[in-house]
Formats: C-alpha cells, sequence, structure tokens
C-alpha cells in the first residue's frame, strides 16, 4: 500500500554567500515562520546543525523555548547529531567523530532529545568509513539528496543498507525528490512513482521548504500539507517513524551497499579555496596536538584546566567543516570571513601549546629554560624528528623518539647525519641512508628516486609539473540536467575536453640552499606566463633528511584565473588502483583507465583523500602525502595531485540573477533547446562582468612527501601523512639526556589518539584499526587501570591486566575508545 510522509525542514547554509550575522538573522526569522506554521496547520518541521540551536539559545532565548515546547510536543524533529552539516571525505576522522560527540552531547543535553538521524542532504559526497562512525556515536540512519546531482551514472537504490568497512550498518536513504521539492499532489506522486520503478517500495519521506538563505515552508506549503494530508495515503509525520517504519516493513527488500557514496558531480572541491583549507587543516591538527599534550601534563599528574575553552576551540574549527566551507564555495566577503577568525584560533592554539610545553617542562624537573632540548612525539610509534635549533639556526636530528613519549638531547648530539651532496653533468644527486634524488638542473625536476634498501628505481619517468586550461564547460550536465558550467567553483573541467590542454612552467634557477649532513635542500624557480597577464610562480625546495622520506615544498604565487595546477608523480610498475586515505581508514579506487573499470569507476577521474595514498607496484608500494591537498587523480602509472585551482568565486549577485530567471528555463527538459544554448552563453557574460573576484591568488604553500616500502600496508602511508602534518613540539629544558616513553602500543596496524578525559580524570584513547584483520593488542606504560568504553568516554568494562599488560581485542578496520587511569 502506498504512502507519504511529508515533512518541511529548511537546508540553511551555516556559510555560503552571506556573513555569520546574516545567517544567524536567517536562522530566527525561519524558525519563527517555522513554529507559527507549526501552530496554525500542524505540520512537522525537522532542523539539523546543532550550532544554530545554541546561536537561538544564546541569542533568542524566547525563541529558544518555543523550539523546546515544539520539540516536546512532537511538531519539530531535530535531526542531524553533528555540529553543522558537515564536508565527510576531508577532515580527520576524529574531527567527524567529534562533530557528532558535541553535537548529540548539546543535543541530550540542552534540548533533551538523543538523535540517531545522519542528515546531510547537501554534502558532496561520503567516505565507506562514515557508516563505522555513525554506528560508535550511536546513530542508526543517514539520509542524503545529494547522489541525484551523479553526472555519468544513475544511483541505483533509494532505499539501502550502507555498510562500511568493518561491518557496521547504517539504514540510508537517499530521496527521491529534492530536499526544497516544490509540495504538491503531483510532485508527491511523481517522487513515489520514481522510488516505485527503482525498487519497488511504496513508502516515501517527501521534505520540502525554502533553504540556502533559509525560509522553510510556506503559508501555501502548510496549507498544502494540511490538505493532503486528509487524503489517507499521504501524512503529517517525522524522520525518524519513516525509517522505523521501513526498517520493520520492507527489510526484506531493502540492499546492501558495500562502498563509498562517491558523488560524480562538484570535483573540483577538493581543491578550490586553498588559503581556508590550508588553515583548517592546521586549526585541526594542532588542535589534536595540544589535546596529547594535555594528555601527557594529566598523565605526570599536573592540570591546566582547559575544558571549556578546548570545547569552544572544537567548535569553532568543527563550524568550518560545514560542506560548503571545507570546499571552498564561499563568496568573498565570506571567506575573507572565515579565514580572519581561523588566524584567531589557531593563533590561540598555539598560546595554549606554549603554555602547556612549559608546564610539561616544569612537571619533568626542569627548572629554567636551559641549553638541552626536550623533544616530544604526540604521535604512537617511534620516529625520527627534525628539530630546528633557535640558538643556533641550525637544523637538528632527534633520533628514535618514543611514540606517545618524549628526549631530551643534547644540540650537539642531533648534528650527525648521514646525507650527502654531489653532482654528474646536468644532476644534482642528494642522498641518505636510504634515498638518492636525481635533480635536473635544467629542468628543475626530480628524475629519479633511488631506493637502496629495496635495490629499486621508484619512478618510472621525471615528475612533472602541468598547468591545465580550467575553462567552464557550459553544455556539461548532470544526469538530471543541472549545468556544470554555473558551478565555477565545485567543478572541474579539463576532462571535458578530448585531449586535455597544459603546459609546463619553466625552470628559472636552481641552486643549493642549504647543506648540512642533517638537511639538504634544492631550491628551484618557476614561471609560467600566458596572455594576457597571467602568471604564476613557483619555489618549488626539495628537501632531503634521515627522515626516511622525500619532501617537496612549494610556494606559489598565482595571478591567473581558470587554471589547474598538477603535480604528476610516475610510479614505476604501479599496478592499476590506488588505496586513498578517508576519515579513520581508507578506500580503495580502480583506476578509471583500466581494462577493468565500469562506467561508476570512470567517473572517478577527480577523487579525495585525507592527505594520503598508497600506489602499490610490482616492487611493493609508493607513498604519497600532502598537508593541505585533497584531490588526486591516478591514470596508470600516474599519480596526480592537484596543486591549484583558480575558479571564480560564488556571488551574491551572481546567485540573484539565476535565481530571477524562470525555472522552465534552468530544467533538464529545456537542456538542449535554444533557449538553453542562450542561457548558457549568457551565463559566459555574467560571469565575465558581474563576478570579478578569484580564488587563490597571491601566495600558497604546500608540502608533498615520498616514500617507498616493499609491502602494501594502510598504516605506513598514514604515518607518512601524520609525521608530514603534525607539529614538532620542542622546549629548552636543564635535564639532561633521557628517553621516556608513557604509553606504548604493540601492533603496528594501530593508530592512536590521546586526550584528557572529559571526565576530570586520567585520559582516553581512541584506537582505529588500519587493518582488514582482527588483532590482539598490548597496551603497556604508566597506566594503572583501563576501561572500555564508549566514544561518549562513558566507562562499561574493566580490561584485565596481565604481567603489566592490558591485552586489547578489534575487529578488522575497527573504532574503539579507553579510558586509562594512571
Amino acid at each position: 500500500m502506498k504512502k507519504a510522509v511529508l515533512l518541511s525542514n529548511s537546508h540553511i547554509d551555516v556559510a555560503w554567500l552571506w556573513r555569520e550575522g546574516e545567517i544567524k538573522r536567517v536562522c530566527q526569522k525561519t524558525f519563527e515562520n517555522a513554529l507559527s506554521l507549526i501552530e496554525k496547520y500542524g505540520i512537522t518541521y525537522a532542523q539539523s546543525n546543532m550550532i544554530f540551536y545554541e546561536w537561538i539559545e544564546k541569542e533568542a532565548p524566547g525563541l529558544y523555548e518555543e523550539i523546546l515546547r515544539a520539540i516536546h510536543a512532537g511538531n519539530w524533529e531535530v535531526v542531524g547529531g553533528s555540529w553543522v552539516e558537515l564536508d565527510c571525505n576531508l577532515p580527520t576522522g576524529e574531527s567527524i567523530l567529534r562533530s557528532f560527540i558535541i553535537g548529540k552531547k548539546y543535543a541530550k543535553s540542552r534540548l533533551g532529545v538523543d538523535i540517531n538521524i545522519c542528515w546531510l542532504p547537501d554534502t558532496f559526497g561520503f567516505p565507506i568509513t562514515l557508516p563505522k562512525i555513525l554506528q560508535a556515536v550511536g546513530i542508526k540512519y543517514f539520509l542524503t539528496t545529494k547522489l541525484s546531482w551523479n553526472d555519468t551514472t544513475e544511483f541505483p537504490y533509494n532505499v539501502f543498507r550502507w555498510r562500511g568497512d568493518d561491518g557496521s550498518e547504517v539504514l540510508a536513504y537517499l530521496t527521491p525528490a529534492p530536499y526544497d521539492a516544490n509540495l504538491s499532489e503531483i510532485s508527491v506522486i511523481n517522487a513515489l512513482a520514481k522510488q516505485m520503478k527503482k525498487q519497488g517500495i511504496p513508502y516515501i519521506l517527501f521534505l520540502y521548504g525554502r533553504g540556502d538563505h533559509g525560509g522553510g515552508p510556506t503559508n501555501d506549503d502548510a496549507k498544502i500539507a494540511k490538505k493532503l494530508s486528509e487524503s489517507g495515503w499521504i501524512k503529517i509525520g517525522k524522520a525518524i517513524d519513516f525509517f522505523k517504519e521501513i526498517e520493520e516493513k520492507y527489510i526484506d527488500k531493502i540492499p546492501t551497499w558495500n562502498n563509498e557514496l562517491y558523488l560524480e558531480f562538484h570535483r573540483g572541491i577538493y581543491t578550490t579555496q586553498l588559503r581556508l583549507k590550508d588553515l583548517i587543516r592546521k586549526s585541526e591538527i594542532e588542535l589534536l596536538n595540544l589535546e596529547v599534550l594535555l594528555g601527557f601534563l594529566r598523565m605526570h599528574g599536573k592540570e591546566i584546566e582547559f575544558t571549556r575553552e578546548l570545547e569552544d576551540l572544537w567548535k569553532e574549527v568543527l563550524k568550518r567543516h560545514f560542506h560548503d566551507t571545507l570546499a571552498g564555495t564561499l563568496s568573498a566577503d565570506v571567506a575573507e570571513e572565515n579565514l580572519c577568525q581561523l588566524i584567531k584560533v589557531l593563533s590561540r592554539i598555539r598560546q595554549m601549546r606554549k603554555q602547556v610545553l612549559t608546564e610539561l617542562a616544569k612537571a619533568m624537573g626542569s627548572k629554567e629554560s636551559g641549553e638541552n632540548i626536550l623533544v616530544l612525539n604526540t604521535l604512537p610509534w617511534d620516529r625520527t624528528i627534525i628539530v630546528e635549533d633557535v640558538k643556533t639556526a641550525k637544523p637538528i636530528m632527534a633520533e628514535n623518539v618514543p611514540g606517545f613519549g618524549y628526549k631530551v638531547i643534547k644540540p650537539h648530539d642531533g648534528s650527525n647525519g648521514t646525507l650527502k651532496l654531489s653532482q654528474r653533468g646536468r644532476l644534482i644527486i642528494v642522498e641518505n641512508k636510504r634515498y638518492a634524488l636525481f635533480i635536473d638542473k635544467k629542468t628543475g625536476l626530480i628524475v629519479q628516486i633511488f631506493d637502496k634498501k629495496l635495490k629499486q628505481k621508484l619512478l618510472s619517468r621525471p615528475i612533472e609539473i602541468r598547468v591545465y586550461e580550467d575553462d567552464p564547460n557550459l553544455t556539461r550536465r548532470s544526469i538530471t540536467g543541472i549545468p556544470a558550467g554555473i558551478f565555477d567553483a565545485w567543478e572541474i573541467y579539463i576532462y571535458d575536453r578530448k585531449k586535455p590542454v597544459y603546459e609546463h612552467p619553466k625552470a628559472v634557477s636552481v641552486e643549493v640552499i642549504e647543506l648540512t649532513p642533517v638537511r639538504i635542500t634544492v631550491r628551484v624557480l618557476m614561471k609560467y606566463t600566458s596572455f594576457p597577464w597571467q602568471r604564476i610562480f613557483m619555489d618549488v625546495d626539495y628537501v632531503l633528511t634521515d627522515e626516511d622520506k622525500i619532501e617537496i615544498r612549494l610556494k606559489i604565487k598565482s595571478k591567473c584565473k581558470h587554471k589547474f595546477v598538477k603535480l604528476i608523480i610516475p610510479i614505476a610498475q604501479a599496478e592499476d588502483y590506488a588505496i586513498y586515505g578517508a576519515p579513520y581508514g581508507y578506500v580503495e579506487r580502480l583506476d578509471p583507465t583500466s581494462t577493468k573499470a565500469s562506467e561508476a569507476d570512470k567517473a572517478k577521474y577527480e577523487v579525495p583523500s585525507v592527505g594520503w595514498v598508497l600506489v602499490p607496484a610490482k616492487w611493493g608500494s609508493a607513498l604519497i602525502a600532502t598537508d593541505n591537498r585533497f584531490g588526486f587523480s591516478k591514470n596508470g602509472e600516474e599519480l596526480q595531485i592537484s596543486i591549484l585551482r583558480t575558479p571564480m568565486y560564488p556571488s551574491v549577485l551572481y546567485y540573484e540573477m539565476l535565481s530571477r530567471l524562470p525555472k522552465w528555463i534552468r530544467r533538464a527538459g529545456t537542456g538542449g533547446s535554444a533557449i538553453n544554448e542562450i542561457f548558457y552563453r549568457a551565463n559566459k557574460v555574467i560571469w565575465k562582468y558581474f563576478t570579478n573576484h578569484y580564488i587563490d591568488q597571491g601566495t600558497l604553500n604546500c608540502r608533498v612527501a615520498i616514500a617507498s616500502s616493499d609491502q602494501s600496508k594502510t598504516i605506513y602511508a598514514l604515518r607518512l601523512w601524520k609525521e608530514l602534518i603534525t607539529p614538532v613540539n620542542t622546549h629548552y629544558v636543564t635535564l639532561e639526556p633521557i628517553t621516556q616513553q608513557l604509553l606504548r602500543i604493540s601492533s603496528d596496524d594501530i593508530y592512536a589518539h590521546l586526550k584528557p578525559s572529559d571526565a576530570g580524570q586520567g585520559v582516553t584513547l581512541r584506537l582505529v584499526n588500519y587493518s582488514r584483520d582482527a588483532i590482539n593488542i598490548s597496551l603497556m606504560g604508566t597506566v594503572k587501570e583501563v576501561w572500555e568504553s564508549d566514544h561518549f568516554e562513558n566507562a562499561k568494562q574493566p580490561v584485565v591486566c596481565s604481567n603489566g599488560k592490558f591485552i586489547l581485542s578489534m575487529r578488522g578496520n575497527e573504532i574503539k575508545t579507553y579510558r586509562l587511569t594512571t
């Protein structure tokens, strides 16, 4: 028997074209409108983004109380659970967990509800690791609408079980109509027919209400909803009731999807707005680093009361994980507002870190600032760390600093490295104990990397830097007819040509700018110019140390539009697939050019990663990591890192002009008509004369690390990435040389994050298994008790200690949390 549930909502962008003050005003007006229509017509209304509720609680307490009454009466549904409707591909796994932990805690304590629907209607794709994160925070259901925007293949289901990489499942719903659909009986019937045709389930959730700039349901919407609800098969209701009934009645018709939910559209968002992406990444990584240092301090029996401020900082960072913010698809003034706020956030985090390092040195017995250097390792594995001796301005090597531990060294003890430099004809050769790096003085490019341990050349040919033409394609559309050409900041256009057009920047100079036994740096100045007045300058530094990696540092000065710069790394004997980092996990993707590639695989010609890629090869694997670049592609042996995009900003004026055009001009049915062709041509003029801001002009920085292994273990690529992005923590002390490990984890396949427990005692340890296999782990160190807990840090059961070791068990790819008493 057919059935439809009507639910109004307003997808309000936390950031897009309007500043925060305007969004707060929009929230207040939208919520007042929704409450009025609830009272007048008895409709239901759903709202996500926990940040909105906190805004209203602080700035409109009377309205907040009205919302609470509507929630308790059952007409207002709180959905989502995350602090904002976040991007799910680019943040770290810990950041996504925190978004739900902080969001759900707020909803429980302030709104009196336990949310179990993940609500991300407009987010640009979802990793295979998301189901396990959702299940970890008690969320059973997932809703989106965005997959209907695919441009190559139609997603096969509306209702499905989405299985994650560890076997966790959520019941997922791809709505058959947009989240802001026009409400009428025929639109509901059409949505139901679409779902019936796809998989034969005669039951839909129909969302309506204006969004983006707010508004929600109109008075006419509410009147129509009330009238339709009298039909018998269309009801006013809530999303949670819809999901529960689907689960109960149609369980035998629900298929399982065991993969990522890749959006075949908006592929440029992994690279657009690099300055903003860089500050967001730095803020979250430095905040995580600060938490580990605070955990160290607590393990030494000392405390700095930062609990409230830490949560406030997390909220500021998580606010910038809103999908349009992290995607960089913001108007110029909104982007500037976020940049200014993030600079303040990052500055405060660094001030707090400095304070914690001082207190840690005191807790370890240092009476004052001394001549020796305390080096702290906030990652769980042993590593060699290159630090800067600020007194001599020279690099120093601290070898074998234990994971979750520290080492005190005398500066002169860290000055002995294995590096050497030589020249052979056109080649500059830089070597350490593991690698030999060959740089061509004429082209300024790395022509080869030789792994001495594996006795293997890593490159099939020299590395390249390509500058592509990336002009908007005004004819390409999604399956449903959405034109790609109006999404300049969102889209990539280089592959819409029969053959991508690109040029190479020219090397202007090559010089050795640093030559020590610990670090050698070769700098290449590169220049690209194009008529009229377009230019890109690059300082490309090739850096070699004894950290078992090659680092490429790019300083880019850009003044151009519609260019797309890629760094090409050709891997010798590469396989036809690669493994890409995902939040707290990874996803394996077949090359679009592989003979085994399906149409869906071919659509993945630009893909996201949190910052690392493992390329399997016949001899082992190449490992690549970046600090603030998230877009990658692979074509046979070529791994391509997207370094720079220079589209035009989205603009309020442009948005308003488009919104005034009749919808029939832009709908799919007129996609190939003469009227639409006129519209596309007019679009070019609109871009040219009414949008004059360009993204990512000025100076931009990026770091890329390259390493190799005789194995294809994902944890090795993750380690390379974490070591690249994690801050170096040092302090001058009076202590004599010493090495100390506070916590040791036995398995090489485990990543761990340490933080002070929210309860105010002990520390919390988050573990992630980066192996597909179940494993047992020994936990050792200055630990008295270990309790397995949920991810909200509520202790569940103690872990037995045997011979000074706590034995922990984990499934393949699983996330677990433990409370530790020290």
